[in-house]
């Protein structure tokens, strides 16, 4: 078994207050983002998690559904992404000794593309601002992962209308 270097470290985070944040919203039925053979086209998704177990799981929904979604649990695995092909990314707030805000920031430093990302947590936590500008939502992890996937979906299709519209 190889070891790699877990997101994990020994910091230990301050729990926030319960507040969800809303972060833009369409319904299914309004998003219409097609390829030009007309049919839907589905985010190719990143999800950056410590947690094995919930990455697993997500995953597994994510096939169910026909969805593209690649996970890294380790900086080892991240750092081993040969290419940046992804149209949302979900990132877990609790890595340790990073926080989800902190990797948001050196995703948009070291890409040069904007994407999307929807924070994740198993805490409630205040968050009052989404900034970096490149957060589009806050979900508890309690949230079914289906709900989670649905989410990024939905805001894939909201990016893929900006910019047809722009």
């Amino acid at each position: 078994m190889s070891k790699h270097r877990s997101f994990f470290g020994m910091v230990n985070r301050g729990q926030g207050e319960a507040k969800e944040s809303s972060g833009p919203t369409v319904a299914k039925a309004d998003i219409k983002a097609k390829t030009s053979s007309g049919s839907v086209k589905k985010p190719n998704i990143l999800l950056i998690d410590d947690d094995l177990s919930y990455c697993r799981i997500l995953k597994r929904v994510a096939d169910i559904g026909a969805i593209p979604l690649t996970y890294c649990t380790s900086m080892d695995e991240f750092a081993d992404l040969q290419s940046w092909n992804f149209d949302v990314v979900i990132i877990d707030y609790d890595l340790g000794a990073i926080t989800g805000f902190e990797l948001t920031r050196y995703l948009e430093s070291k890409t040069q593309k904007v994407t999307p990302v929807i924070l994740i947590s198993s805490t409630k936590r205040a968050i009052n601002n989404l900034s970096p500008g490149t957060i589009c939502k806050f979900i508890l992890k309690t949230t079914s992962p289906l709900s989670i996937l649905d989410a990024a979906t939905s805001i894939h299709g909201l990016a893929l209308l900006e910019r047809a519209a722009g």
